[in-house]
Parts: structure tokens; C-alpha cells; sequence
């Protein structure tokens, strides 16, 4: 005897596909059977397309607004060390003592100090070769320049001070000892003055983040034993000596010599 199928509430037929039921499991209402969009009234169809169209201009905007309306941040943009400048090639060198460049002025620290200007006292000749870009005293008519870099000059302050607190040291203690006045510009107010402001202006300038740390069994920070990020020194040195313009020495004119380039001494 033929028996009638079970209906189930819900279920318009056991002939339901498997599409169906899989449509019913992951639609997004639990229990009601989704139906393609092409069984959908118009009005319904035309409700999804301006959906869509909607969201679609909202993330448009959203993006512009993140992109366009974000705060700016100025960025300075540095042009490409020229090929005649001085090398500045990076070493790392860890910071040890040399009394010989701390101590009062005798034969061997005057001559260790005196060492670290090469032949020339910095001064180098700058061709015009290529064009020279428009920087503060340079006159773009003349075929050739003269420059002293910075360090030397740096160098040239910091030794003018350490002399002239010795010689006023030596004075302060020795008052009635009869010395002949020091001719030296190096050793005037304004001078040393000048000094004052312009290695402090350097020290910023190149502002060494090299963090030293406290270290508990030291009464006193020397700062020695740390690694820093220096250039080579011996780089620069070889470069000066190529362009010197001429064979003069000495961090101060009362303590060096002046000799001509064409002279071999």
C-alpha cells in the first residue's frame, strides 16, 4: 500500500536539493531558504544595487580622508655629497685616554697636538672644476677657492683655550716671574670668545648620542671605554694633504713655521 511522504514543517518537499540546504546553512537568517536574486521582485533588486553602490562611495571617501586629509610632515631633503668635498667615510672608535692631550704644555704635548694638523694647516685650494653650489663667502666669479674644514678650525679653538688657561695659571702662581706677553691672536678676549661660542655650536651641531652609562664603582663619568660613530680620520688627513695650499704647520701661529708650497721641507 502506497504511503504518503512525512512532511516536515518548513520543508516545501523531500525533493529539496542539496543547493538548498546548503543555501539554508550558511545564509545569514538560520531557517529561511535564500533565493536567487533573479527570482527577487525589482524593487528588492534595485534596494541590493544601491546598497552596494552606497558602501562602495563610503569606502571611496573613507580612504580619501585617510590618505589626503592626514597631517603633514615636512621632510627636509638633502642633495648628493658632490665628489669634491671632503671624504666622510664612517668608523667606529672606542674613546681611551692619551694623557699627552691632557696635561700642561711641554715639549711632548705641544708636539701631539700640533700633530693632528696636517701640513698645510688645513687650508686646501678648491678648483672650480665643477660648479660650486652658493655657500656664505663664496664668490662664484674666481676660478679657485681656498677652504679650511671645520674640524681643523675646531681644533685650532680648543687648543687656544687649553694654552691660555696655563699661561693664566702660570701667572696666577708665578706673579712676579717675568715672561714676554704672547703675541698670538689665539690668546686675546675676543678671541677666545669667539672660540667659546663656536665649538658649542659644533658640539650641538654634530650632537653625539653615544649613551655613556652610569657606572656604580665611579665617583666621576670619563667617558672612556665607549664606542662612538667617528669618520676616518686618516681619509681626511690624506685628502687635505692632496689640495694643501702650501707646507705651513703648527695649531698656532707662535709655535709653527711658515713655508711655501714649492718648498720640499
Amino acid at each position: 500500500m502506497p504511503t504518503s511522504p512525512i512532511m516536515v514543517p518548513g520543508v516545501d518537499s523531500p525533493a529539496r536539493s542539496s543547493t538548498d540546504y546548503d543555501d539554508e546553512k550558511f545564509g545569514l537568517l538560520d531557517g529561511v531558504p535564500s533565493k536567487p536574486l533573479a527570482d527577487a521582485s525589482p524593487r528588492i533588486r534595485w534596494a541590493i544595487i544601491l546598497l552596494v553602490v552606497s558602501n562602495a562611495v563610503s569606502l571611496g571617501v573613507l580612504f580619501y580622508a585617510a590618505v589626503k586629509l592626514q597631517p603633514v610632515t615636512s621632510t627636509v631633503v638633502y642633495p648628493q655629497q658632490p665628489d669634491w668635498f671632503p671624504p666622510q667615510i664612517p668608523v667606529k672608535k672606542v674613546f681611551q685616554s692619551e694623557p699627552q692631550f691632557g696635561q700642561e704644555p711641554n715639549n711632548e704635548s705641544i708636539a701631539a697636538w700640533n700633530s693632528l694638523l696636517p701640513k698645510g694647516r688645513g687650508w686646501v685650494h678648491m678648483r672650480n672644476k665643477t660648479a660650486l653650489p652658493d655657500m656664505p663667502g663664496l664668490n662664484q666669479s674666481l676660478p679657485e677657492h681656498i677652504a679650511l674644514p671645520s674640524v681643523y678650525h675646531q681644533l685650532h679653538c680648543l687648543y687656544s683655550t687649553m694654552r691660555s688657561y696655563y699661561d693664566l695659571l702660570d701667572h696666577i702662581n708665578n706673579p712676579h716671574q717675568t715672561r714676554e706677553l704672547p703675541t698670538d691672536p689665539g690668546w686675546n678676549k675676543e678671541h677666545l670668545n669667539h672660540c667659546w661660542d663656536y665649538l658649542r655650536q659644533n658640539i650641538m651641531c654634530a650632537a653625539d648620542v653615544t649613551l655613556e652609562w652610569h657606572r656604580w664603582n665611579e665617583k666621576v663619568e670619563t667617558g672612556w671605554g665607549y664606542e662612538h660613530q667617528c669618520k676616518d680620520w686618516d681619509a681626511l688627513t690624506e685628502w687635505v694633504l692632496e689640495r694643501r695650499t702650501s707646507n705651513n704647520w703648527g695649531l698656532l701661529r707662535g709655535e709653527g713655521e711658515r713655508i711655501p708650497l714649492n718648498d720640499s721641507s
